[in-house]
């Protein structure tokens, strides 16, 4: 269920399915998070410390008040099945002692609250983050009213697990050429629209997809994490961000991140140190199937003419060249990637086949 707030009628909270376990649960929250007068303790550290004042209550003498941190970067779950960013705690204050005893607890993502699960959830409280609490609320009369307003804010994707090259494959890849990048990237913002030519009608539009990027296991070699992307989040070691070598997905029903299988080998034609305007450039990849049987598949790429980086996102530096590439066997599907010449860095922006066409379209990097 959702609770609105009468006044400007936005969405505070969404509440998970109720079962018995969870109810008198996600009722005390529910009713924590129905004025949206939730308040950052500490809103100039990386992770706030929230409360909300309304939520008071003394009871046999001890104080006790929804608490809860919002976290700067999203986190994993211990069973690493599911994504949260912020933690809930029903807190106990004695304030006599200076003491704080977490009760409750429950964890939300993007505003909605996500089912508890069978094993009590465990403290996120630090011991500063207890003594700001004490500070705060003892005594009970202290005036909350100028703590800013805990906003909904963007998160940094969870620290996912980084999917290993084959060792092979890595001495291989330290080997391959690679331009000369004047700069870096860390973040690339985008938006997709995609289209299944299978089914009519099935339209995405304008979703957005972040990149976040930082240097790979060697030269050449950038580590590769999504979010918001059309199959699942992720994390890639792509070879100058075009030529996947390894790649860690969450897969299926069970929510777990599994590594799917690399390349043995890659293979390259033409000038892919510099990537001259007009060159035809070609690359191939080694892989083994699941019965074991090696097969290749072999990708053509035309050079286009060069024009200023700074024409996709008013930020970049340098100049870009748009590269379309087409695999010539299997799904024989078509690719397009601006490659940004002081980042040596391949940005896909087309992803054309039988299933699928999505669009990316980049709005910031930094």
């Amino acid at each position: 269920m959702d609770y609105r707030d009468a006044r400007a009628w936005t969405i505070v909270s969404a509440l998970p399915e109720q079962t018995p376990a969870t109810r008198s649960v996600t009722a005390q929250l529910c009713q924590a998070a129905k004025g949206g007068e939730w308040r950052a303790l500490a809103a100039n550290e990386a992770d706030w410390l929230l409360l909300d004042p309304q939520s008071q209550a003394v009871i046999d003498g001890q104080l006790w008040v929804w608490t809860g941190v919002d976290y700067e970067r999203a986190r994993q779950s211990e069973d690493d099945t599911y994504t949260y960013d912020r933690q809930y705690e029903r807190v106990e204050i004695d304030c006599a002692a200076r003491q704080v005893n977490s009760r409750l607890s429950m964890r939300s993502v993007a505003a909605t609250l996500l089912t508890p699960p069978t094993q009590p959830i465990a403290s996120s409280l630090s011991a500063n983050q207890r003594s700001q609490l004490v500070g705060a609320l003892c005594p009970v009369t202290a005036d909350l009213a100028n703590l800013p307003a805990a906003i909904m804010r963007k998160k940094l994707p969870p620290n996912l697990a980084t999917p290993q090259v084959p060792e092979t494959l890595l001495s291989e890849a330290r080997a391959l050429p690679r331009g000369e990048a004047a700069s870096s990237l860390s973040h690339l913002q985008m938006v997709y629209s995609a289209s299944s030519p299978l089914i009519p009608g099935a339209q995405i539009n304008e979703n957005p997809l972040d990149l976040y990027l930082q240097t790979g296991p060697a030269p050449g070699l950038w580590r590769v994490q999504s979010v918001g992307a059309l199959s699942s989040e992720g994390v890639s070691i792509r070879w100058r961000g075009l030529i996947d070598l390894a790649t860690i997905n969450r897969i299926g029903n069970s929510g777990k991140m599994e590594q799917r299988p690399s390349p043995e080998s890659i293979h390259l034609a033409g000038d892919w140190k510099n990537v001259p305007a007009g060159a035809t450039l070609s690359y191939s990849e080694v892989s083994k199937s699941s019965e074991g049987k090696a097969f290749t598949q072999n990708v053509e790429c035309q050079v286009g003419p060069s024009f200023p980086a700074s024409q996709q996102v008013a930020s970049l530096k340098g100049e870009a060249r748009l590269v379309t590439c087409a695999q010539l066997e299997g799904l024989k599907s078509k690719s397009t990637h601006v490659y940004l010449k002081d980042y040596d860095l391949f940005v896909q922006t087309l992803d054309s086949s039988m299933l699928i066409v999505q669009n990316n379209t980049l709005k910031a990097a930094e």
